[in-house]
């Protein structure tokens, strides 16, 4: 009977203590790391700049896809540090985005990518893998075109 209410005991403790995903093998699921405003300022950025080479519809022209399942393949396991720090060097050869742009088509990406929108800013500094907040789905039309309002 010990053993019985020492379990009880340790599954309270580890579930009110937050470390039920470890003990599962679970990453816990990140809360929204961008706004809807940088998505659709994003979205401005990303026309102007971005899709020459990478498609008007970010499925890839001269340059790899940056929305669906051949951009979280390749960026699920990379943070959205990673990819800001990336799109830093974007356009090859051209003239780089503000950072303040680049976190806008950072997020425009995650939002195109089925990552949802909050009330915290994306910032440089944020650092969260990709595969954990993106689902590769694109937004239905409706809601990609609400935001551009």
């Amino acid at each position: 009977m010990a053993v019985r209410g020492n379990s009880f005991a340790l599954a309270v403790a580890v579930t009110t203590c937050g470390f039920v995903a470890p003990l599962t093998g679970q990453a816990p699921a990140a809360g929204p790391v961008y706004t809807a405003q940088q998505a659709d300022a994003g979205k401005k950025h990303y026309d102007t700049t971005c899709s020459p080479c990478h498609g008007s519809d970010l499925g890839g022209a001269d340059a790899p896809a940056l929305a669906g399942p051949d951009f979280t393949k390749a960026w699920s396991t990379q943070t959205t540090s990673d990819l800001f720090k990336y799109a830093q060097g974007m356009p090859p050869g051209g003239t780089p985005l503000a950072d303040g742009d680049n976190l806008a088509v950072v997020a425009y990406l995650l939002q195109q990518n089925g990552a949802a929108a909050g009330a915290t800013p994306l910032q440089p500094a944020t650092a969260v893998k990709i595969g954990g907040i993106a689902t590769g789905k694109r937004p239905p039309i409706a809601l990609a075109l609400s935001h551009q309002r």
